[in-house]
């Protein structure tokens, strides 16, 4: 401690598979909150709630983390800022990892995919592109079984680095875990790791 919590993001099942696995409390966006059973759920999860389309609004978020994280308390985030299908990991946003480097604590590089029983990528779970809340529940409770994969990795020390670097570097670890491009890549196109680890 203090330790931040840094994951892919594919499904709004995402929150639960985590807080099954670590006590934590996340940072989301404020239209969550609007969405029925799922928004109640999350805010009694104890959520913060960012307003992206508010610039200013990172800052009280920040502060909100910065107070939660020195107080002992884990933080998850979602560092891409949207969802995907499951099928690659986006560049990470740093923004809201400054308070983690401020507090010299500890990034938690989480990846999270969902499966078929057989192993292959299940789509139906992810909450991403047009399809809307109503179209994943119905998704989802047409599979018999989906399996999450969770890979918890090697946490890294934050202090000292750059929020950018933090940002990258973690991103990077989670798509090498499940066997994806490294983020900002397409499938088949040439690639590399940092060249510096921090």
């Amino acid at each position: 401690r203090p330790l931040l919590v840094l994951s892919n993001h594919v499904s709004w099942l995402d929150i639960f598979v985590i807080r099954s696995h670590i006590e934590c409390l996340f940072v989301a966006k404020s239209e969550i909150r609007g969405w029925p059973l799922v928004g109640w759920l999350v805010a009694k999860q104890g959520t913060v709630f960012v307003q992206r389309a508010r610039r200013h609004d990172t800052s009280r978020v920040n502060s909100a983390l910065e107070t939660a994280l020195t107080e002992g308390q884990a933080m998850a985030v979602f560092p891409e800022g949207t969802t995907t299908d499951g099928t690659e990991v986006k560049p990470f946003h740093g923004s809201l990892l400054q308070p983690l480097v401020q507090s010299g604590g500890f990034a938690l590089p989480l990846a999270l995919g969902y499966r078929y029983p057989d192993g292959r990528p299940n789509d139906k779970a992810a909450y991403a592109g047009d399809r809307s809340l109503w179209e994943s529940t119905v998704l989802l409770a047409s599979q018999p079984e989906i399996v999450v994969e969770l890979h918890v990795l090697e946490a890294v020390h934050a202090q000292g680095k750059h929020r950018r670097d933090l940002a990258e570097f973690c991103s990077a670890r989670i798509a090498e875990a499940l066997n994806l491009p490294p983020p900002g890549r397409r499938r088949g196109t040439p690639g590399g790791l940092p060249a510096a680890t921090p």
